[in-house]
């Protein structure tokens, strides 16, 4: 195929691939915070299942903030399984979730709520974020925000 339109498109993609490979860490780990997809969180036996905070990339633009007080690997398995009461079903499906990108920061149960409220507007509030629909009403400043 002699397309130099299509050429051009093949070449962004792979280029938006291998930038989006770079904010991966391949290591998991138990720490807490970190880089990875949707699908090696969702399946990891290494994220550890606490509370936290985290931030939905796709294909390189922020989707989304959120805070997980079941726990930051349960919440991933719910999104990768397209649960349909996780609240994104209507975003995440079967044609995006492998190319969805997590970074998490675990956190106190109790100071889910205020870092998701600093992610929000770190982030520019649902006007920056497709996929948000609401900010976490905190105001607190007890806890520093690492991600």
């Amino acid at each position: 195929m002699n397309n130099p339109e299509y050429a051009r498109r093949i070449k962004d993609a792979k280029q938006k691939l291998e930038d989006a490979k770079k904010h991966i860490n391949p290591k998991i780990g138990t720490g807490t915070s970190g880089t990875t997809t949707l699908k090696s969180a969702a399946n990891s036996t290494n994220l550890k299942n606490s509370p936290g905070v985290y931030i939905l990339r796709l294909n390189l633009q922020l989707m989304k903030v959120g805070s997980a007080e079941i726990g930051v690997q349960k919440r991933m398995q719910q999104y990768y399984a397209l649960n349909t009461s996780c609240g994104l079903n209507n975003h995440i499906n079967n044609e995006n979730r492998d190319r969805i990108i997590i970074t998490w920061q675990h956190c106190p149960l109790d100071k889910c709520n205020e870092l998701e409220s600093k992610l929000f507007d770190k982030y520019g509030g649902v006007k920056s974020m497709p996929w948000a629909e609401r900010r976490a009403n905190c105001s607190n400043g007890t806890v520093s925000l690492k991600i």
